[in-house]
């Protein structure tokens, strides 16, 4: 039996990540490499990939794809949903972010991280575990850069 040939090929987010939104809305699933630092320490860009499922409802602490503006995306976490303005707004956050959400509403949710790739291991992000880890990070925030200043000098 022949081996798997893969073929690594950048083309830019937009273009890209259209592709995959189009993917998760005909039921597949799609396994994508991330680029940038905005969700470490869980994710770290150019080294771990996520493969990523189109879901019927999203809750606080899920990683999701998100269209925050025409063509521009983000992998963030849902930090809060809805609010006095509209019940279907949502707010993202990276976990390697300092300050500053995004916000966006439940329809541009494109997909929902369901395995982390990470080193050979496959991470399942929303186990009971991993959901404390990322919340005791979350309460970390006052302290955050420090910790990722160290997390970046020893990786």
């Amino acid at each position: 039996m022949e081996a798997e040939k893969h073929t690594k090929v950048t083309m830019p987010n937009a273009v890209l990540l259209g592709e995959v939104k189009q993917f998760l809305r005909e039921g597949r699933r799609v396994i994508l490499q991330v680029k940038g630092n905005s969700m470490l320490p869980f994710i770290r860009g150019g080294r771990d990939s996520v493969e990523l499922t189109a879901e019927s409802s999203y809750g606080i602490g899920d990683i999701v794809l998100a269209e925050i503006d025409k063509g521009h995306y983000v992998l963030h976490r849902i930090v809060a949903i809805g609010g006095h303005e509209a019940a279907d707004k949502v707010v993202l956050m990276g976990d390697g972010n300092l300050r500053g959400t995004e916000e966006c509403m439940r329809s541009e949710l494109v997909g929902m991280v369901r395995l982390i790739l990470k080193n050979g291991r496959e991470i399942d992000p929303n186990t009971r575990k991993e959901r404390r880890k990322a919340e005791i990070w979350r309460r970390l925030l006052p302290v955050r850069r420090w910790l990722l200043a160290i997390y970046k000098r020893i990786r």
